[in-house]
């Protein structure tokens, strides 16, 4: 199984340009992207999602990018124009009784004054930096993606097997109040009746009507089948998280219904430690993809 959080980063070059683009996923229902691609490469977004969903399922990602121009063959152009109404403006706050510190250095950081014109690239070499930086930065993102689900698996998995050790204590513990229900009903009925003969066959429906009402084999063996398939989850490549949710959401449904049917303070406390830990589970298993 994988993890629904990873990060990846791959690069790229091509056309005297190197391209890098990195990728962060955290938890998400969906699979929601943030593309925060350069205008200059705005055109291939769909390339960028659609070939990002063929590999991730799910989460919420952000795709950054980073172009620099390996060759150096960049030209600064200055708009002397911009410039110097700046340099009006400052003579105008000066006169106001602002002190004027407007510099050449201060002029080069204000929007606009100097513009880089880089090299032009083809719409073939954008392609190759994109398809190749995003594939490498998928690539370590899955990686990053089963290193988290690894770790998540392993901890689900002591979740699951303490759930499954309280279910067979209450496998267990079942018949020993069964018995403890019919020898206390048959005390009260022979303390009632004091030397009247108890009716061992009114006696035996009695206790038949209530090991009908409290019978909870099925609950019990239902959680055994849903943390069987749970089980199984963890050891699939597949995308698990949405079926994770439903077994969770089971399971919180027959712990429910053992509750109600459990009358015994043993039982209570082992169905009341079974919630706690499949919510535990339902909450851990939100982070698989």
């Amino acid at each position: 199984m994988k993890s629904m959080t990873g990060y990846g980063k791959g690069s790229a070059s091509a056309g005297g340009f190197e391209l890098t683009i990195e990728v962060k996923t955290v938890n998400g229902r969906f699979l929601e992207v943030n593309n925060r691609i350069p205008k200059a490469f705005a055109s291939f977004d769909p390339v960028v999602r659609g070939r990002l969903a063929k590999r991730i399922s799910r989460g919420s990602a952000d795709i950054y990018y980073s172009c620099r121009n390996a060759l150096g063959n960049t030209d600064l152009t200055v708009d002397e124009s911009l410039a110097l109404r700046y340099k009006q403006a400052a003579a105008t706050l000066a006169g106001l009784g602002i002190v004027d510190d407007l510099t050449a250095s201060v002029l080069l950081r204000l929007p606009d004054v100097v513009r880089s014109d880089e090299a032009e690239i083809s719409d073939e070499v954008k392609e190759e930096l994109v398809v190749t930086a995003l594939d490498r930065a998928i690539d370590a993102l899955i990686e990053a993606r089963s290193r988290e689900g690894t770790v998540l698996a392993r901890d689900l998995r002591e979740i699951l097997d303490g759930i499954s050790e309280r279910v067979d204590a209450i496998a267990r513990r079942v018949p020993e109040v069964r018995a403890e229900y019919e020898a206390r009903l048959r005390e009260r009925i022979r303390a009632a009746l004091d030397a009247i003969p108890v009716d061992e066959a009114r006696l035996a429906n009695e206790i038949a009507l209530y090991v009908d009402r409290a019978d909870v084999n099925e609950e019990i063996q239902r959680l055994r089948s849903h943390l069987s398939a749970f089980g199984e989850l963890l050891e699939s490549e597949a995308p698990t998280g949405r079926k994770m949710d439903f077994l969770t959401q089971e399971m919180l449904r027959e712990a429910n219904t053992l509750g109600s049917k459990s009358s015994d303070l043993t039982l209570v406390n082992l169905v009341l430690e079974i919630k706690n830990e499949i919510e535990k589970l339902k909450e851990q298993s939100r982070n698989a993809e």
